[in-house]
């Protein structure tokens, strides 16, 4: 009897996860022949006894924490389905969401990859769509203009509050939280840069796909809850450090005006001045 590879691959990477992951797990169906990955980076709760329970699992057991993007791409070199989905511990699928997706992809073969909506705990809508950073919207972001002008098509073009979610369409950069792609294209982008271990490999990743013409598509008929910071909102300082760094390291790598040095000049100071902030008002918060 010859042997049938999966449709799509599930790669799920954890981090003390234990209260999320059996949630995530069990809303997983489809129509489709699919296998589930998951990287745990060495989980200190119960994470590991939770997956001890699922034995159609491929459980890679990290002996330390690798991060996000290290994680994700020891999952991708194991895969065997034609697509890839990328999922978070800290979501689930609605009924009908993944082969909503996979249906997308195998009826559009010029679109490289599919994002769900998703949704908050409480069903309201999670923006999830952004535009890519430049210096340039970084200092819009970092001074606060973009939340006074989040319409504007300049100032406000992360966060993209135009976006119509009611509609499919192109998505610049969308959350990878869930995010379904064509297996051989991420295989020919080397999968995400470990040079972003925890934050921003995803953007790194949407701005590399755009550069080759790679099409990311928006679909809100498929929906996905997610609760949305459950692992990283553990150790907020530390991410708070971690997402001004990795800003920065976002910028320098991809800004080809020949500038970036001097425009680092005034944004590098201005992200330590937002990051002392943001720090001092979560410490106060926490009292």
């Amino acid at each position: 009897m010859s042997w049938t590879p999966p449709k799509t691959s599930i790669v799920i990477v954890t981090w003390q996860s234990g209260p999320d992951i059996v949630p995530c797990l069990d809303s997983i169906h489809s129509r489709h022949e699919f296998e589930v990955i998951v990287i745990d980076n060495a989980s200190t709760d119960d994470t590991r006894e939770r997956l001890a329970r699922y034995r159609h699992l491929q459980v890679i057991a990290n002996k330390r924490n690798v991060g996000y993007a290290r994680g994700n791409n020891q999952g991708l070199a194991v895969c065997r389905g034609e697509y890839v989905l990328l999922l978070n511990p800290d979501t689930k699928l609605e009924p009908g969401a993944l082969d909503r997706l996979l249906d997308h992809l195998e009826a559009n073969p010029e679109h490289t990859a599919v994002a769900p909506r998703l949704l908050n705990l409480n069903g309201t809508l999670q923006h999830s769509v952004h535009g890519l950073p430049t210096p340039a919207t970084a200092f819009w972001e970092l001074t606060g203009l973009s939340l006074l002008f989040p319409r504007h098509r300049g100032i406000g073009r992360i966060r993209m509050a135009w976006f119509d979610y009611d509609r499919p369409g192109p998505a610049p950069q969308p959350m990878a939280s869930c995010l379904l792609f064509r297996r051989q294209a991420l295989t020919a982008l080397g999968g995400f840069d470990e040079r972003f271990p925890m934050l921003y490999n995803d953007v790194d990743l949407s701005k590399r796909m755009l550069d080759r013409g790679m099409v990311t598509w928006y679909l809100p008929d498929a929906r996905v809850v997610h609760a949305r910071g459950t692992s990283t909102g553990k150790i907020k300082p530390r991410m708070l450090r971690e997402q001004y760094r990795s800003l920065i390291r976002y910028l320098a790598r991809h800004d080809r005006s020949g500038w970036f040095r001097l425009k680092a000049l005034v944004l590098v100071p201005l992200a330590g001045f937002v990051l002392a902030l943001r720090t001092l008002t979560w410490r106060l918060r926490r009292r």
